[in-house]
């Protein structure tokens, strides 16, 4: 498991946007090195993929879809220990997490 690192309170963080994995969370290989990762968005329709989401393997290939149809979804798929900052950005308007919610937002009111 990574070490938690020290940020300043003024320091910002680069939010990096995970990569698909071709397994799904059922046959993927647990390692030890995997971090766990949250999806932080707005609800998916159908509970497809629910705010607050943890992965342990990456993200799952029924996700896929989604994801290439709004991107902003695998932008707000974030490590765990960028949970805290990145929640509370989510609410300020015209932080990048309030701007990639929106689009996600839209999107999920376009899906029928």
């Amino acid at each position: 498991m990574t070490k938690p690192k020290n940020v300043a309170v003024n320091q910002a963080i680069e939010l990096k946007p995970l990569e698909i994995k071709e397994e799904t969370l059922d046959t993927a290989p647990k390692t030890e090195n995997t971090e766990l990762v949250i999806y932080i968005g707005d609800s998916l329709k159908n509970g497809k993929l629910e705010q607050f989401t943890v992965f342990n393997n990456g993200i799952p290939k029924f996700l896929a879809e989604d994801i290439e149809k709004c991107p902003a979804i695998n932008s707000l798929i974030l490590p765990i220990s960028q949970l805290g900052e990145s929640r509370q950005k989510l609410a300020i308007q015209g932080t990048m997490e309030h701007t990639l919610n929106s689009q996600i937002t839209q999107y999920v009111r376009s899906e029928k």
